[in-house]
């Protein structure tokens, strides 16, 4: 018989957010953390429709750990000549950590549909 999970079993250690480390240009170092399906479908609602540039914003200023930053620091950083790999590599982290990253799995919804790979 199989064994289901309670309530307090989905909020357990294995819930828990996992925040990395960043290594910015200049041996400059970030933390940062993915989202939650929640905060992922907030910071969608945040911004206009198909506007990426002001979601990129929210999610650096909801994924950002350490320095903490704001939505309008986010934009300024964002906006900042020459920041473009560093905000790059901080922004692929939380899509990573949060499990949306171009190269995510998807390989168990083709087996759940029966796609060819």
């Amino acid at each position: 018989m199989t064994e289901y999970a309670d309530f307090d079993a989905l909020l357990g250690p294995e819930a828990v957010d996992d925040a990395d480390d960043v290594v910015l240009s200049g041996g400059r170092t970030v933390r940062v953390r993915g989202l939650s399906r929640f905060e992922w479908f907030l910071a969608g609602k945040k911004v206009p429709d198909g506007d990426a540039n002001a979601f990129e914003t929210v999610l650096i200023s909801m994924g950002m750990v350490a320095p903490e930053m704001t939505e309008k620091q986010a934009e300024k950083w964002r906006k900042q000549p020459g920041t473009y790999p560093d905000v790059s590599k901080v922004s692929d982290a939380i899509r990573r950590l949060t499990g949306v990253d171009e190269g995510a799995d998807k390989s168990d919804l083709r087996e759940v549909r029966s796609e060819p790979e």
